[in-house]
């Protein structure tokens, strides 16, 4: 099985392809703004180096957010389209992404992303499967809801206070996501979802596009 991960949710944009488990190639950069210029072409080029068809991939897994308000709905954009070209396209959230490897490890994770207006989108996990309810908390109720969790590894992507930094063990999450993403075929098939927007805010989309 040919599994080709995309990721367009953070400031790192990044593409995988993987078969039956093994990496095949890669494509990164940290050019937020030019992500809908890149990801095709990048696309194009992965595919030429590996010597794949687009007929060849079995399962298109993009992030579906939360994120950026823009590289999010880019993201979902851009597994719909795979999707009219005929491609099987599913979707797992940026959040369970963040910290997975740890997890694997069976270590407690709290995956951590910055969000707009000082606040963080927060996921509390025991194990990769865990089913907690993904918050939006600005750094007090971080402190105040993780207070007893101090055995968690925080694993981030983006930038964090350095009070967090101060009170919690923390790791910056340097996998591409798009890698983890095209990995949870072969290792947790479970969390994969239809092509969705995955919001944790309300206010972050309008109710007639929350599903695709």
């Amino acid at each position: 099985m040919i599994v080709l991960g995309i990721d367009l949710c953070t400031s790192e944009g990044s593409i995988s392809l993987i078969k039956n488990g093994e990496l095949l190639g890669i494509s990164l950069w940290n050019q937020p703004k030019k992500h809908s210029e890149k990801i095709f072409v990048e696309v194009r080029k992965l595919l030429e180096q590996t010597e794949i068809k687009k007929e060849d991939i079995s399962l298109v897994v993009v992030s579906s957010g939360p994120g950026a308000f823009t590289g999010v709905r880019l993201s979902v954009t851009v597994g719909k389209s795979l999707k009219v070209l005929g491609l099987k396209v599913k979707a797992v959230s940026t959040l369970q992404l963040i910290g997975l490897q740890h997890l694997k490890a069976n270590l407690p994770v709290i995956s951590l992303l910055p969000g707009r207006r000082n606040r963080y989108y927060t996921l509390v996990r025991k194990s990769p499967l865990d089913s907690s309810s993904a918050m939006d908390l600005t750094e007090e109720e971080f402190f105040s809801k993780v207070e007893d969790y101090s055995r968690y590894i925080v694993v981030y992507k983006g930038n964090i206070s350095d009070s967090i930094k101060e009170n919690f063990k923390t790791i910056y999450e340097t996998t591409p996501l798009s890698l983890i993403a095209a990995l949870i075929p072969f290792e947790f098939p479970q969390l994969l979802k239809p092509l969705h927007f995955y919001y944790v805010r309300d206010h972050d989309a309008k109710p007639s596009c929350k599903k695709l």
